[in-house]
């Protein structure tokens, strides 16, 4: 597996590591659900985070109970007073509502370290106890006249309890990290460790630091003078990254207007040629009065037609063939003979009439 190294799984200069994830979150069914356990609500979770800051163990996927062995110490203990965001391992954005038992704890097992880095364990399981049985076990294992054998009869001498809700006087006696958390929706996250998030009546991070030597003035001064050294450099990477912009902005702004500039020449050009040839065109309509092969125009020819017109009577259309007999039995076309106009009338030259 690949080591994990982020502000996540966030590993000290001493080589532990700090990791942070839900405990438990109010309204949401566990791995025990269908076996009859109901989801927690915000009451009982405030209750079970105030029992554990009698034991604060950190132990390996609920090994304490068999070895009596832990990993490592909460160093912060807090209850959400909002929706918050997350980061998760993943890179994705997590809501955990308001109520959420949220733990920071410092993993000092080197083989506990081991595991968190190369991605073994992704978040919180507790382990509830009845509080008789817890301070017994805790007894046991305080007790130098103890061996580990009798040590691991005190463990066998009370009965396993099952799902939460049975046990009487519960109190969690134990944080443990896991693989699989039975609170499918604990996984380890980024979040600062600050004092403004802790509950009021927890103690843990002071006592961690009276521990160390430091105080919490310390602590705040020595964040404050790394977020300034973070800004500073901040503001050098946004400095330089905004000559860059500025830089090719320009070059944008120019390459635009010398692309735009051509192309208004172009239709400037192509438009003065268009207007050239319209003008040649009308220049051309204007000196052709005639048409080409030498004919008239149309205006001639209609006022010739109309004189031919005037001159020459027009003819009658034959309406149909006459009924009356012909002037003379030629069956031949009558333009062929020429008609004796006395012989038809029955007068002689002279106008007389012709004696029968």
């Amino acid at each position: 597996m690949t080591a994990i190294t982020n502000n996540i799984v966030n590993q000290q200069p001493d080589g532990s590591v700090i990791l942070t994830a839900p405990v438990m979150i109010p309204g949401v069914p566990d791995c025990d659900f269908s076996r009859g356990e109901p989801p927690l609500t915000v009451e009982q979770i405030r209750y079970f985070e105030k029992t554990y800051h009698d034991y604060r163990l950190n132990d390996d996927e609920h090994k304490f109970e068999l070895t009596g062995e832990t990993i490592g110490n909460p160093v912060e203990s807090f209850i959400l007073d909002k929706d918050t965001n997350f980061t998760l391992l993943n890179g994705s954005k997590k809501s955990y509502p308001l109520g959420t038992w949220m733990l920071s704890s410092r993993i000092t097992d080197p083989e506990a370290v081991q595991t968190a880095l190369n991605g073994g364990y992704t978040g919180y399981s507790p382990t509830v106890k009845n509080r008789e049985v817890a301070d017994r076990l805790i007894s046991a294992l305080k007790s130098e006249l103890l061996t580990y054998q009798e040590f691991m009869g005190a463990c066998k001498s009370h009965s396993i309890e099952g799902l939460i809700k049975d046990v009487v006087d519960p109190v969690v006696l134990s944080v443990s990290l896991t693989k699989k958390p039975c609170q499918h929706h604990s996984k380890f996250c980024k979040h600062n460790i600050s004092g403004d998030n802790m509950s009021e009546d927890s103690k843990i991070k002071t006592k961690v630091l009276a521990a160390l030597g430091m105080t919490e003035e310390a602590e705040v001064s020595a964040l404050k003078s790394q977020v300034d050294d973070l800004e500073d450099t901040m503001d050098e990477k946004f400095e330089a990254l905004e000559g860059k912009f500025d830089s090719s902005l320009k070059s944008m702004q120019d390459s635009f207007e010398e692309t735009l500039t051509k192309a208004l020449k172009e239709v400037g050009s192509s438009k003065s040629k268009n207007e050239e040839e319209e003008e040649e065109e009308e220049e051309e309509g204007e000196t052709t009065t005639s048409n080409e092969g030498g004919e008239k125009p149309p205006e001639e020819e209609e006022e010739e037609e109309e004189e031919e017109g005037e001159t020459t009577p027009p003819k009658k259309k034959s309406k149909g063939a006459s009924k009356s007999r012909p002037l003379h039995n030629n069956t031949d076309p009558q333009e062929k003979e020429d008609i004796n106009t006395y012989k038809a009338m029955g007068r002689r030259p002279d106008g007389t009439a012709k004696t029968i």
